[in-house]
Parts: structure tokens; sequence; C-alpha cells
């Protein structure tokens, strides 16, 4: 009987400490990461702009998740293409809905049919030795507690994707002839 007392009460005090720490996180979070690739922004924008092109250089593709399957509506490119994919029960649909000709594109994430939403920003900026191409993502967890808790782990494995990401458009973009 003490030992179940024991075990309550650590219980306890760990969703207590969790709770407030989950109160004390900002709600609202950013993940960034830039490369320089030397390469015109022209040479670089339709990988981005043209979500059909994303598998080639994100880790978010067959390679690194084989049961990902992805489907294509909207326009081809730019604003209004529309990526829908689903990974066993995880479902999530990807929109760009902004487009700036070689500059940057905006993108909205929603994943879990709306429970967490995610934005994203692709810009490039271009000088004599290249182009910079800066990839951020944010969001807002509102007054989710555990989404404010599970962002912790989630920064992490989301800069190491887009670190990746940019090291393979990088690779992709400077092997062409």
């Amino acid at each position: 009987m003490r030992t179940i007392r024991i075990i309550t009460i650590v219980l306890a005090a760990f969703a207590v400490t969790a709770v407030i720490a989950a109160l004390s996180m900002n709600s609202k979070w950013q993940v960034q990461v830039s490369r320089h690739i030397s390469a015109p922004a022209q040479n670089i924008f339709p990988y981005i702009n043209t979500l059909k092109k994303w598998p080639e250089w994100t880790v978010w593709n067959n390679s690194n998740h084989p049961q990902l399957q992805m489907t294509y509506e909207g326009a081809e490119s730019g604003v209004g293409a529309i990526q829908i994919w689903h990974e066993g029960s995880d479902k999530g649909k990807l929109e760009i809905i902004s487009s700036e000709s070689n500059q940057s594109i905006e993108y909205r994430l929603n994943m879990a049919q709306g429970l967490f939403l995610i934005h994203g920003r692709i810009s490039l900026s271009e000088s004599q030795q290249g182009t910079l191409v800066t990839w951020q993502l944010w969001g807002d967890n509102g007054t989710n507690l555990i989404a404010r808790l599970m962002t912790l782990a989630f920064k992490p494995m989301l800069k190491k994707d887009l670190v990746v990401g940019l090291s393979t458009l990088q690779n992709l973009i400077t092997q062409q002839p």
C-alpha cells in the first residue's frame, strides 16, 4: 500500500511540474535555418515553388517514409499548389499561399484535421557569390499545454529536417550542368 502511495505522489508531482512548465512556455515557436548555395535564385526557385519537386530535396519522401503517399491538387506551382499526404493514420495538407518569383514562397501545413497548423517561408537572397536560402517554420500552440510540451522535442527534429533538406537542395542544384 505504501508503494502505491509513493508512486501516486511521484506521478502527481510529475503532472503538476509538467503543467507548470507548459504554462510558463511561450505558445509561439519558430525554427529557422539558412544555407548558401552557389547558384542564382532562378535555378533554385523552381524547386521550392513546385511542390511536386519537394520529394527530390526534402526529407519527406518515400526513401525516408516508405508508406508516405502524396497527391497534388490546384496549381502546378506557386499560389494554390497543394500537396495532400498521408502515412498510416497521419494526414496533412501543404498549400503555397504566397509566391514571389525568385524571391520567396510562404505555405501553410495543416496536420491532424487542424490540430497542428504550421506556417513556413523559404526565401532567397541573391548575392554575387550565389544565393542565401532561408527556411523558416513557425506556429502558435495557443492554450494547448500538450502541444507546448511536444514543441520541446518537435523543434530540434524539425530543425534537423530543414538542415538536411537544404543540404540536399544544395547538392541537387550544384550538380546540375
